[in-house]
């Protein structure tokens, strides 16, 4: 025998080598690098080696999950070494969003060796998160198959939940394009929570515009629907707007209000319009989670 291990086999002879075999076993997996190992069942867990295996908060992966449901029953969802990063556009293509889970801030704990891109049914993942609640522990695991193929899973309380992949060729025709550029005439800042009330409040119409007038206070920007009997304007009291001139959009309130419903609290949400042109939100619900969304104009 030859090798670093060689030395084992000198002046031992035939009656020692089973001896020799057992402190060779020692010697080398003492040396091996240490491996996390864990399973459904264990109530004191760490990440393990697999090739993905991630740790979030409840609440964020629910409210990650209720903006991904109003556009779609259907997701691609790409993780890798940054996190997760989802984009989707819904089939009359006049909503599209983009939601980016940060590895470090976003999950309490994520490990993820390559990229995995995987097709899922939405109402499949949903399935165990809504039974959870906010003490509970939310785990997301990838496991490679012998086949080249591989297993994706939600773990929770004990419970495995295996979700099944998609073709992702079928999936072609729902996958979202690179997020559009457009040349926008404002931008402005308004607490979410009034946006909120503002399109509960104006669900009686079917549509409402967005005009912006810039003012002396830098606050010019004005909310309302078309109603001659049951007028509704709103002015935010809490606003910052940029514009060097009027512009003015027109927009479906339930297409907003299924995007805005995904904010959080009193949270700042981000505004960027024009003249006849989709309107871009944008707000961060949780640390380490940004969400963007585009909504297109009416005619």
């Amino acid at each position: 025998m030859t090798g670093p291990f060689s030395r084992l086999w000198i002046d031992i002879g035939d009656g020692g080598r089973e001896i020799a075999w057992i402190v060779f076993l020692v010697i080398a997996l003492s040396s091996a690098s240490p491996r996390c190992v864990w399973t459904a069942n264990s109530s004191n867990r760490r990440l393990s080696d697999m090739p993905l295996d991630a740790r979030i908060k409840v609440p964020s992966f629910k409210n990650v999950l209720k903006i991904m449901k109003s556009i779609r029953e259907e997701a691609i969802v790409v993780f890798d070494t940054e996190g997760m990063l989802v984009r989707m556009v819904d089939e009359d293509r006049a909503r599209m969003i983009q939601v980016r889970i940060d590895a470090e801030g976003g999950f309490s704990e994520f490990s993820c060796d390559r990229r995995y891109e995987m097709a899922v049914v939405l109402v499949r993942m949903d399935d165990i998160v809504k039974a959870l609640t906010a003490k509970d522990d939310l785990r997301l695991r990838v496991v490679d198959q012998d086949d080249g193929t591989f297993r994706f899973a939600l773990l929770s309380n004990g419970m495995e939940r295996g979700i099944k992949l998609l073709n992702m060729r079928l999936m072609e025709g729902q996958r979202a394009p690179p997020w559009p550029a457009f040349d926008f005439a404002f931008t402005a800042t308004v607490p979410a929570a009034e946006v909120r009330s503002f399109v509960k409040a104006a669900a009686v119409a079917t549509d409402f515009s967005i005009t912006v007038e810039p003012d002396a206070t830098g606050n010019g920007v004005t909310w309302s629907i078309s109603d001659e009997r049951e007028p509704l304007v709103w002015r935010p009291t809490d606003c910052e707007v940029d514009s060097e001139g009027h512009a003015t959009s027109l927009y479906n309130v339930d297409k907003v209000s299924s995007i805005i419903a995904a904010t959080v609290g009193k949270q700042q949400l981000s505004i960027r319009g024009g003249n006849d042109t989709p309107v871009e939100f944008s707000w961060n619900p949780h640390d380490g989670i940004s969400m963007t969304a585009l909504i297109a104009h009416r005619s």
